[in-house]
């Protein structure tokens, strides 16, 4: 009987430890750019398009996220490449809504104001997320932010530090 527990707890233990590693594998897998442009998005692909050799493609579904009890439709921009087996995605990170604000009685019942949502809230300054997935994402990711800063309307581009990010669970794709 005690020996069945020893065996019990040694395979427990283990689990343990694996799912730490893998953790831990799942960081070093994927990449975060922080992308700052007055541009649109769809222009921003083009761009990253012709000064790279991934054609990035708009998503039909849109990344949905609840913020303060709201469903938001972040449009977001796919490229998979199987040959260097590695997938990116450009985020925007900013949405700008219509929302309709009631006062109390008066000459203005309803007003029209617009909120600003972002996805990562940590970024509020960053317009435009880049993710590259796969392997060796970190050396792509500076590969990346080469090619960013050669496009002149693209003011910068950097590594976001995974530790700046409190719910990495929106940038899980699938």
């Amino acid at each position: 009987m005690l020996q069945g527990l020893l065996i019990y707890l040694q395979k427990y233990r283990t689990m343990a430890v694996h799912k730490l590693v893998y953790d831990i594998q799942e960081e070093e897998e994927s990449q975060l750019l922080a992308i700052h442009t007055n541009m649109e998005m769809d222009r921003l692909a083009f761009f990253m398009n012709k000064h790279s050799n991934v054609m990035l493609a708009i998503s039909k579904k849109p990344i949905l996220v609840t913020i303060q009890k709201k469903t938001i439709d972040f449009t977001h921009f796919f490229a998979l490449d199987d040959l260097e087996g590695f997938r990116c995605y450009l985020i925007e990170n900013q949405v700008e809504m219509p929302e309709e604000i009631s006062t109390p009685a008066g000459l203005f019942n309803n007003q029209m104001v617009t909120a600003t949502y972002h996805f990562l809230p940590e970024l509020k300054q960053v317009p435009y997320l880049f993710k590259i997935e796969g392997l060796d994402a970190a050396a792509k990711g500076e590969e990346w932010v080469k090619v960013l800063q050669k496009i002149p309307q693209i003011a910068s581009a950097y590594a976001v530090a995974w530790t700046q990010i409190k719910n990495k669970n929106y940038l899980i794709f699938n």
